[in-house]
């Protein structure tokens, strides 16, 4: 079979296919078939057929009706067996304000820096489970040991060398520079705590460095952490703060997960927080939760 006889093939299938609801008029499609030669299998020395003589207005039509169909066609030849027609691109959803509380299930929006940065959004995916607190996102049933997880959007200046003989409201000992591998840097120099080596990261659009820090456990040799209820609360003052502003430890073994971005000039920290008791669906919604993070400068 030539290629020509594919073509009328082709043609006059979907002319068959679509009967009664092919987008062709039905004096041009009734025309078309009318001029259509009929299709065998022959020896390929057999000479091509030629359409009859036709008029120029006919010509036109089927030429017309020809480009429909090929392109109709050829639709059908690309497109995936496995793909359906194109999904419907609904609105965006317009992102609320992160309130206090129990959040629905949707997209919301921060502002969580004072100024003169408090122009930076961050626009964030949030499953249900979790609650809001000003800026920062955590596990409804809680942020501390033994399983809660939390997110929080940080600033860090300095780090302190003992964080259990840290002043929340003081300078920080450790002077860290003002770039996103200086503090990369610092955090995996400290001995204090555990600190992987940092490691290319992207969020938001922007790039970066990601550093987990493992903290200290009940069982650490130095009392200020064996002893009392809470843990920390024997240090100077009430708590295991990594620099000045962040959070203290929520607990014995908790994981904070850094990633440390250069927005614009502006060195940004996403800290999640985690444990190892913490859920394996709530470890990967918090990753969900960064993942979905998009950042407006």
């Amino acid at each position: 079979m030539t290629r020509d006889d594919e073509f009328f093939g082709h043609l006059e299938g979907y002319l068959d296919d679509h009967e009664g609801s092919t987008p062709l008029p039905e004096s041009l499609r009734d025309a078309i078939r009318a001029q259509l030669p009929s299709i065998q299998q022959r020896p390929a020395w057999w000479p091509a057929r030629r359409l009859p003589h036709m008029n120029h207005a006919m010509r036109v039509a089927l030429a017309s009706a020809a480009v429909v169909a090929v392109a109709l066609i050829g639709i059908s030849i690309f497109r995936g067996p496995n793909l359906g027609p194109p999904e419907p691109v609904g609105p965006t959803p317009t992102p609320v304000p992160l309130p206090e509380g129990v959040l629905d299930a949707g997209t919301y929006v921060s502002n969580p820096f004072e100024a003169p940065n408090d122009a930076l959004r961050f626009t964030f995916n949030v499953p249900d489970g979790w609650a809001g607190d000003g800026g920062d996102i955590f596990l409804a049933t809680g942020v501390e040991g033994p399983d809660g997880a939390a997110i929080l959007f940080t600033m860090v200046t300095g780090l302190f060398s003992d964080p259990c003989d840290a002043d929340y409201f003081g300078t920080p000992d450790v002077v860290v520079g003002p770039t996103v591998d200086d503090l990369a840097s610092a955090l995996a120099e400290q001995t204090a705590y555990e600190a992987t080596t940092p490691v290319d990261v992207t969020v938001g659009g922007y790039s970066g460095k990601r550093v987990d820090v493992q903290l200290p456990s009940d069982d650490n040799p130095d009392d200020r952490f064996s002893q009392g209820s809470r843990f920390g609360e024997l240090c100077r003052d009430g708590g295991y703060f990594l620099w000045d502003g962040s959070i203290y430890a929520q607990g014995p073994d908790n994981r904070w997960h850094l990633w440390i971005l250069d927005v614009d000039g502006v060195r940004v920290v996403i800290q999640g927080q985690d444990f190892p008791g913490t859920s394996a669906q709530d470890q990967a919604e918090l990753q969900d939760i960064v993942e979905s993070i998009r950042i407006d400068p």
